[in-house]
C-alpha cells in the first residue's frame, strides 16, 4: 500500500469532520469559492479528530464548479461541494506521480534514468507543501484550515524555476526505528523565496476501535544556521515560531519560513516513537535550496554521504568495504568501483553476506547458494512458500535448522500439506484428498487401518458422514451400513441389531416413532411380521392388532374393522372364510345380525335375505321375509293351515277366490261357496245335523229332512240373523275350534231357512 494515495472530499456542512475523512492516512480535501474569492470557504467541516489529529489537510475550489450535464447532450451545469474540489487535487496527485515516474526530478526536465516510482506518502507531502494561506480564513495552521490552499506550481520544480525541489523517499523496509534519526543538510541560497519543509509518513494501522489512533510517531526537527531549532506544525503569524514542542498527534509535520536566513540547514528526522516494524517517510523541501556536501560519495542519491548513511544505519555494509549494500549489488556500478555484488534473492544483501555475514540466509543443502535463491529460479520446490525447500523441510535432520520437520506421509519428498493443496504448489499433477482437512492425505490416515474406513470405499468414515455419502443416524461416528454388519468391520466390538436388514440401525428407526412400533414392543413392525410375532392378514405391513386398534397407533389414519372384536380385520375374516358374509356387503354375517343391519327372524344365524335367497326358506309374497316367519307373526294369513300364506295360495292357483275378496274360498263361507268341511281333530267334532235340528227347534225351519221343527216368530228369526251375520264377519279372528263350530251353526242356519 506504500504506492497508494486516497483522497476524501470532507463533508460540505460546517462540522467537525467525519468518517471517513478523519482517517489518518488519507488527504481530506475541502471546496473554496471560485475565482476570485478562492480564498474563502465555500464547502467544509472542521477539525481537530476526536484523538486531535488536523483535518482537513488542504482547500482545492469547489463552488460554481462546471461539469458535463447528465441530462443535456452537449451541455454543462453549475455544481458545488467539497465533492468537486477533492477530483480536483487528485488530478494534481496524478500529475505529480507522473513527474516523478518520467523523471523530471531533480533537473527540471524529463530524463528516464531518473524516473522512479514515488510513494503515496511522498505525492501527499507534495501536495501539502504546495498549499498556501486562505487568506479568508483565519489563524493559519488550524483547526479550520489545515495547511491552505494547493497550489501545485508552487511544489514541483521545472527548469528555469527559482523554486527548487529537494525530495527524500524513504521505504519502510528502510525507515527508521525507535530513536534512530536521519539527519539530511540544505543550503538555502536566497531569501527571497519560503522555505518549506514538510514531513509526511503513513501510519500503521491503529487496533480496531481504538480512541487514539497514531501508533508510530516521527519528529521533524529544524535547525538554521544561527543554530535555532524550529519543530514540526509549531506555528505563529504564518509561518513556524520558534519553542513548542514536537507534534506527537500528526503524521503530517511542516516547517515553513517566509524568510529563510542563508547558508545551510539541518534537517532531522527523528524515530520518537516506532511501536510497529521500522517506519519509512517522505520528506519534501521547497524555496531556493541545494543539496549541502554534493562533492562527497552518495551512491544511492539520497543526499546523505555513503559513508553518514552506513554510520547512520540508514544503509548496511555487511562486507566492510564502505559501500553501501544497495550500490554494492547494483549491476550499474553507482559507486563506481568496477565491481559489483550478486544478490539472487533481491533482499539487497550480498549473496556472500547472507551466507556468511551479517545476516545469514539458510543454505540447508550446502551447496553454496541460499535456499531462496535456489527456490526463486527453480532449482529446488517450496510448495508451502515458507522458504525452505521441500528436501531440506522433510528431512528428519532437520538440516535448515530450524527445529521443525514437515511431514511427508506417504515419502513422496513433497510435503504433506502441498500433497493435498487443490492448487497442486508442487506442480506434480496429483492432488491428494485431506476430506476431513486436517492436513494429512487419506491414504496416510487410512493406510493399515481398516477401522478408518470400515466400508472400504477409500474415503475416511468421518468424511463419508460429513458429506452424507454415509449415514450415522444414532452419532456413534460409525457409518450405519458398518454399525449393522455383523462382522463389526470398524472394529469397536459393538453391532446395532437391523432387523430388517436396510442397513439402518433399528434403533434410529424406532427412536421417538412409534409408527414404526406400533404396538411399542421395542421391535419394528415390519420385523414382528417378518418373524411371525403379529400377524399381517392383510399385507398392508401393519401388525393386525395396530391395523385395528382405533387409537390408531401405526399413524397412517386408517383403521381397519373389526366387528367381531377379535383382533383380526373382517376382510380378513372374510378372506380367509374364518366368518361367512353371505350377503357380499363386506360385513361378517353374525356383525350383521348384532348391528341390525340383517334380520334373523327365525333365529337361525343366517340373514334372512341370505335364507331366501338360498332358498332355505321361501318368500312366496316376495316381502324379504321368509314364509314361516310371515305366518308366526301373523303378518301373512294361512286360513286352511297348509304353511303357506293365503295370498301366495291364491297366486299360485293352490286355492281358489272366486269372489276376489283376498280368502280361498274354502275358508270364505257365502251361499255361493259353501263352505267344505272343516278338519276335524280329537278334541273337537262338530254335529252338523244336531246343529241343524237345534236351529230349525228355535227358529221353526227345515231340517235335514224338510220337516219343520219349530215355529218361532219371523221376526225374531229376523234379528237373529242380522246378528249372526254380523258376527261371522271377525270369524277369521277366531281360533279353529270356535271358528269351527260358529261355521257349521252358521251353515245349519242356512240350511234350515233355504228349501
Amino acid at each position: 500500500f506504500e504506492d497508494d494515495l486516497v483522497l476524501v472530499a470532507v463533508t460540505n456542512p460546517n462540522i467537525q469532520v467525519q468518517a471517513p475523512e478523519n482517517s489518518k492516512n488519507v488527504l481530506a480535501v475541502a471546496a473554496t469559492e471560485d475565482t476570485p474569492n478562492q480564498g474563502n470557504r465555500c464547502f467544509g467541516g472542521f477539525g481537530p479528530t476526536l484523538d486531535g489529529r488536523q483535518k482537513p489537510e488542504v482547500w482545492a475550489p469547489g463552488c460554481d464548479s462546471r461539469s458535463a450535464s447528465a441530462t443535456l447532450q452537449c451541455g454543462v451545469d453549475t455544481w458545488a461541494g467539497t465533492s468537486f474540489a477533492a477530483p480536483a487535487v487528485g488530478a494534481m496527485g496524478i500529475l505529480a506521480r507522473q513527474y516523478f515516474m518520467e523523471g523530471y526530478y531533480p533537473d527540471g526536465a524529463a530524463d528516464e534514468t531518473d524516473a522512479f516510482t514515488p510513494s503515496g506518502a511522498l505525492l501527499k507531502a507534495v501536495i501539502i507543501n504546495s498549499a498556501v494561506d486562505m487568506t479568508g480564513i483565519s489563524d493559519y495552521f488550524s483547526v479550520n484550515e489545515g495547511w491552505g490552499r494547493v497550489l501545485m506550481d508552487d511544489a514541483l520544480f521545472f527548469s528555469g524555476d527559482e523554486r527548487k525541489l529537494i525530495v527524500e523517499d524513504i521505504r519502510n523496509a528502510n525507515g527508521l526505528s525507535t530513536e534512530e534519526t536521519n539527519s539530511y543538510s540544505i543550503n538555502v541560497n536566497s531569501s527571497l523565496e519560503p522555505l518549506k519543509i514538510t514531513l509526511v509518513w503513513n501510519d500503521v494501522p491503529a487496533s480496531l476501535m481504538a480512541a487514539f489512533t497514531p501508533v508510530n510517531n516521527l519528529d521533524l526537527v529544524v535547525t538554521d544556521p544561527n543554530n535555532v531549532t524550529y519543530f514540526g506544525n509549531v506555528f505563529s503569524g504564518l509561518q513556524s515560531a520558534t519553542g513548542g514542542a514536537a507534534d506527537t498527534v500528526n503524521n503530517t509535520e511542516q516547517v515553513h519560513r517566509t524568510t529563510p536566513e542563508n547558508g545551510t540547514w539541518t534537517i532531522e528526522v527523528v524515530g520518537t516513537a516506532v511501536n510497529q516494524s521500522t517506519q519509512g517517510y517522505a520528506l519534501v523541501i521547497t524555496g531556493d535550496v541545494s543539496p549541502a556536501g554534493d562533492d562527497e560519495d552518495d551512491c544511492n542519491n539520497n543526499d546523505v554521504p555513503d559513508e553518514q548513511d552506513i554510520t547512520n544505519g540508514t544503509s548496511q555494509d555487511c562486507n566492510f568495504n564502505g559501500i553501501p549494500d544497495e550500490c554494492d549489488i547494483d549491476p550499474s556500478d553507482p559507486d563506481g568501483d568496477g565491481e559489483f555484488s550478486f544478490d539472487c534473492n533481491n533482499n539487497q544483501v550480498p549473496d556472500e553476506c547472507d551466507l556468511i555475514g551479517v545476516l545469514i540466509t539458510a543454505d540447508c543443502n550446502s551447496n553454496g547458494v541460499t535456499d531462496e535463491c535456489e527456490i526463486a529460479i527453480g532449482v529446488l520446490s517450496d510448495c508451502n512458500s515458507n522458504g525452505i525447500p521441500d528436501v531440506c523441510d522433510i528431512d528428519p535432520g532437520d538440516p535448515d535448522d530450524n527445529g521443525e520437520v514437515s511431514p511427508d506421509c506417504n515419502n513422496n519428498n513433497i510435503i504433506d500439506e502441498c500433497d493435498i493443496d487443490l492448487s497442486d504448489p508442487d506442480g506434480d499433477g496429483e492432488v491428494y484428498p485431506d476430506c476431513n482437512n486436517d492436513e494429512v492425505p487419506d491414504v496416510c490416515e487410512l493406510s493399515g487401518d481398516p477401522r478408518l474406513d470400515c466400508n472400504n470405499n477409500g474415503v475416511p468414515d468421518e468424511c463419508d458422514i460429513a458429506d452424507g455419502t454415509s449415514l450415522d443416524c444414532n452419532d456413534n461416528e460409525v457409518p450405519d451400513e458398518c454399525d449393522t454388519d455383523p462382522t463389526d468391520p470398524d472394529g469397536d466390538g459393538e453391532i446395532s441389531p437391523d432387523c430388517d436388514n436396510d442397513d439402518v440401525p433399528d434403533e434410529c428407526e424406532l427412536s421417538g416413532n412409534l409408527i414404526l412400533d406400533c404396538n411399542d414392543n421395542g421391535e419394528l413392525d415390519n420385523c414382528d411380521i417378518a418373524d411371525g410375532t403379529s400377524l399381517d392378514c392383510n399385507s398392508n405391513g401393519i401388525p393386525d392388532e395396530c391395523d385395528v386398534d382405533t387409537t390408531d397407533p401405526d399413524g397412517n389414519d386408517l383403521i381397519s374393522s373389526d366387528c367381531n372384536n377379535n383382533g383380526i380385520p373382517d376382510e380378513c375374516d372374510l378372506s380367509e372364510g374364518i366368518e361367512p358374509d353371505c350377503n357380499g356387503n363386506g360385513v361378517p354375517d353374525g356383525c350383521d345380525l348384532t348391528d341390525g343391519t340383517s334380520a334373523d327372524c327365525n333365529d337361525n344365524g343366517i340373514p334372512d335375505f341370505c335364507d331366501i335367497a338360498g332358498a332355505a326358506s321361501l318368500d312366496c309374497n316376495g316381502n324379504g321375509i321368509p314364509d314361516e316367519c310371515d305366518l308366526s307373526n301373523a303378518s301373512s294369513p294361512d286360513c286352511n293351515n297348509n304353511l303357506v300364506p293365503d295370498e301366495c295360495d291364491i297366486a299360485n292357483g293352490t286355492s281358489p277366490d272366486a269372489d276376489g275378496n283376498g280368502i280361498p274360498d274354502e275358508c270364505d263361507p257365502t251361499p255361493e261357496n259353501p263352505p267344505q268341511e272343516v278338519p276335524e281333530d280329537d278334541d273337537h267334532v262338530v254335529d252338523r245335523d244336531g246343529l241343524r235340528s237345534l236351529l230349525g227347534f228355535f227358529f221353526n225351519m227345515p231340517n235335514g229332512d224338510g220337516q219343520t221343527v219349530s215355529s218361532i216368530p219371523a221376526n225374531i228369526f229376523g234379528i237373529f240373523g242380522l246378528q249372526l251375520s254380523f258376527t261371522l264377519m271377525f270369524l277369521e279372528w277366531m281360533d279353529l275350534p270356535v271358528r269351527s263350530i260358529l261355521f257349521e251353526l252358521f251353515y245349519a242356519f242356512w240350511d234350515a231357512i233355504l228349501p
